[in-house]
C-alpha cells in the first residue's frame, strides 16, 4: 500500500463491502471500481466515524449508520478528499 489514500484500512473496508464474493459490486462492475471512487472512500470514512461514535464514552452504544445522521460527515470527507485528488 502506497500513495495518499492507499492504506490497509481502506483496502479492508473495500474488500468487506464491495469484494467479498464474486457477485459483489466491485467484482460485477469492475470498470467502475478500477480507480476506487472518491465518493465510495468518503462513505468508508463516514462509516468509520459512525463506528467511533459507537464507543465515544468507552462503552458501546447502538447507533445506526443513517443518511440523515452521517450526511454531513460524508459531505465533509468528500470535500476534503476531492481537495487532494487533483
Amino acid at each position: 500500500h502506497s500513495g495518499l489514500f492507499q492504506m490497509k484500512l481502506n483496502q479492508k473496508v473495500a474488500n468487506l463491502l464491495w469484494y467479498s464474493n464474486k457477485k459483489d459490486e466491485g467484482v460485477m462492475f469492475e470498470k467502475l471500481f478500477t480507480l476506487f471512487p472518491i465518493p465510495a472512500l468518503a462513505l468508508v470514512y463516514a462509516a468509520a466515524e459512525c463506528c467511533v461514535d459507537k464507543w465515544v464514552d468507552g462503552k458501546q452504544i447502538d447507533i445506526s449508520f443513517l443518511y440523515g445522521e452521517y450526511k454531513e460527515a460524508y459531505d465533509k470527507h468528500l470535500v476534503n478528499l476531492k481537495k487532494f485528488h487533483v
